[in-house]
């Protein structure tokens, strides 16, 4: 089988016998390194297997058209593989994303329907917003909803090892940060199906980089919950870096958490380049000088509080 077999059954039939052997040849090799349970609900890849070809098929080659993509570009059998390859992690990695938001979603309903927040409507026609905020009657636009997805991308997401079907991201105290940023940045009601939007420009990264051989990763148990003694040096620790922060280090350092660049931070910020790169250098140099001699328990938590200090202060 050539490519050019290959282009000659997409011209004829367009995904016919062939094709769909490479696809499920392919999907075959990649999902041994993903657990079923979390991917594909079921207990093994017998039964899933099918399931995942035919959405790769379907969602990926025919509706957004990437297999004329392929088929163009590539140069060899070798290239198209390798281009299905990558089909198949993206399926994967939008079921384990769908997975991860509607926990997220189901986790931040009761912070909705709780003190602080008003709300109207029944089902999915619900709107939520803060109490006695004046807001708009109406959805968000795109522009709108991105810059929620800035604000809330400060908040520090807890490690996760690809192994969950639906890993924690936030533990409560950041996921009640991340809907008040969320709820104080847009300027209308917020609804269920626009905090879904906003979680996956959010977790997108998140989502990608989690997408690991699980035979390779390195598994590093959560740390337990430190003691009254660590508590207090993490609070500590934390309100000195703030209080000690360089003039107009603190609004670089929020975007630095939510993942800006520096070119990206210059322009929220009207700055060059070069000085927002040296305030981040500033800021990040006092980190480390507190940082330092702490047990790494207490520096994973002093960053973690520090992101959300920041991003309750904004």
């Amino acid at each position: 089988m050539t490519l050019n077999d290959l282009r000659r059954e997409r011209d004829e039939v367009g995904i016919g016998q062939e094709i769909l052997l490479v696809v499920a040849d392919v999907s075959r090799a990649v999902v041994r390194s993903y657990d079923p349970t979390v991917y594909g609900g079921e207990a093994s890849w017998g039964a899933g297997l099918e399931d995942l070809v035919q959405e790769v098929v379907l969602d990926r080659l025919l509706r957004e058209r990437q297999l004329d993509y392929a088929l163009t570009v590539a140069s060899s059998t070798e290239d198209f593989r390798r281009l299905m390859t990558r089909q198949v992690k993206r399926t994967l990695a939008h079921r384990r994303r769908k997975s991860v938001i509607d926990n997220l979603i189901g986790r931040a309903l009761p912070i909705l329907d709780g003190e602080g927040f008003a709300t109207r409507g029944d089902g999915s026609q619900r709107r939520f917003w803060l109490a006695n905020a004046d807001v708009l009657d109406r959805e968000p636009a795109d522009t709108e909803v991105y810059e929620a997805a800035v604000a809330a991308a400060v908040i520090p997401k807890t490690p996760s090892h690809g192994l969950e079907r639906a890993p924690v991201v936030y533990s409560p105290a950041a996921l009640q940060a991340l809907i008040l940023v969320v709820a104080e940045t847009l300027s209308t009601e917020l609804s269920v199906p626009t905090l879904d939007r906003v979680l996956r420009l959010v977790l997108t990264d998140w989502v990608a980089s989690d997408l690991v051989d699980s035979r390779e990763a390195e598994y590093l148990p959560a740390a337990g919950a430190l003691g009254p003694e660590e508590a207090a040096q993490v609070d500590a620790v934390v309100t000195d870096i703030l209080q000690q922060l360089p003039a107009g280090s603190l609004p670089v350092l929020r975007f630095k958490y939510a993942g800006l660049s520096d070119q990206e931070i210059g322009g929220r910020l009207n700055l060059s380049r070069p000085t927002v790169a040296k305030r981040k250098e500033l800021a990040l140099t006092l980190l480390r000088q507190h940082l330092s001699d702490e047990s790494e328990p207490v520096r994973e938590a002093v960053v973690s509080e520090l992101g959300l200090r920041i991003a309750r202060a904004t």
